[in-house]
């Protein structure tokens, strides 16, 4: 790989970060993530013996894997919320619609039939 095509990988380790290069198949740690595109940078630039400043990485950080998968689970939960929530909309409106439809209410009869505002049956009744 030339000057400035590198790749590097930072994880916790402890109580510090372990800054990798695996093409090289050198590391070192430091004390804060926010300290390891400096290191990496320095971790090739002296296995190259070029200047830092020539050197580009792109430094990525490697989350806990249990960590990422509860987050992709309570995504998946939020995601089967989401439909709940619309096709509870969609039930409701239907239920609005065929009630206010099949008994010949009007808007404020079924408002007050259902302890709801007139407007919000309009809206179940219209999808407006």
């Amino acid at each position: 790989m030339g000057v400035g095509a590198w790749e590097a990988t930072v994880e916790r380790e402890g109580r510090v970060w372990r800054v990798s290069v695996p093409a090289l198949g050198i590391s070192d740690q430091v004390a804060r993530l926010g300290e390891a595109d400096v290191c990496a940078r320095e971790l090739v630039a002296g296995a190259e013996g070029v200047p830092a400043e020539r050197v580009e990485v792109r430094v990525r950080p490697l989350a806990d894997p249990g960590v990422l998968a509860g987050l992709a689970e309570a995504d998946a939960i939020a995601a089967e919320a989401a439909a709940l929530v619309e096709r509870s909309a969609r039930m409701r409106a239907g239920i609005v619609r065929s009630y206010v439809e099949e008994q010949h209410l009007t808007y404020r009869e079924a408002a007050r039939l259902l302890g709801i505002s007139m407007s919000r049956v309009q809206q179940l009744v219209t999808g407006r």
